[in-house]
C-alpha cells in the first residue's frame, strides 16, 4: 500500500503514551494538570504531618519522594517555556513554605526557603532530565 494514496487525519490534540499531544506543541494543559493531582499530595501530605513532630528534613524528603515525582510524571515531551517554569517553580516554594509552616506575615524570601530546604527550583531538575 502506497502512504500517498492514503488519507491522514489531522487532529488538534491526542493522547500519546498518557501525554496529551497539541498541534501548538504546548504543555500548558499538561502542566496544570499535574500541579492539580500535586497539589493535591502536598495536601493530603500536610494533613498527616502536620500534628506530628516529624523533622523538616523528613517532611522535605517524603515531599520529594511523592509529590514532586506526581509533578514531574511524564515530563519527557513538555515543551516549557520560561512563564511554565516560574510556574513550576511557584508551586514548589509553595509547597517549601508548607512544610516550613511559614506565613506570608513573615516575610521569609524564596531564596531563604530553598536554603533551608536544601533544594534548588524544580525548574532546574525537568531541564537537567529533558536534555
Amino acid at each position: 500500500m502506497d502512504i500517498r494514496s492514503s488519507k491522514v487525519e489531522v487532529v488538534h490534540k491526542f493522547i500519546h503514551l498518557g501525554v496529551c499531544i497539541t498541534c501548538s506543541g504546548s504543555s500548558e494543559s499538561e502542566i496544570l494538570q499535574c500541579t492539580g493531582i500535586a497539589r493535591n499530595c502536598m495536601t493530603l501530605l500536610e494533613t498527616h504531618t502536620s500534628g506530628s513532630h516529624i523533622r523538616v528534613d523528613t517532611e522535605v524528603r517524603l515531599y520529594r519522594a511523592y509529590v514532586l515525582l506526581v509533578l514531574v510524571y511524564g515530563l519527557e515531551p513538555w515543551t516549557v517555556t520560561e512563564a511554565l517554569a516560574r510556574r513550576l517553580d511557584d508551586f514548589d516554594t509553595w509547597s517549601f513554605r508548607k512544610i516550613l509552616r511559614s506565613r506570608y506575615t513573615r516575610h521569609v524570601t524564596n531564596p531563604s526557603v530553598r536554603d533551608t530546604t536544601g533544594c534548588g527550583p524544580v525548574s532546574f531538575l525537568i531541564k537537567k532530565r529533558t536534555v
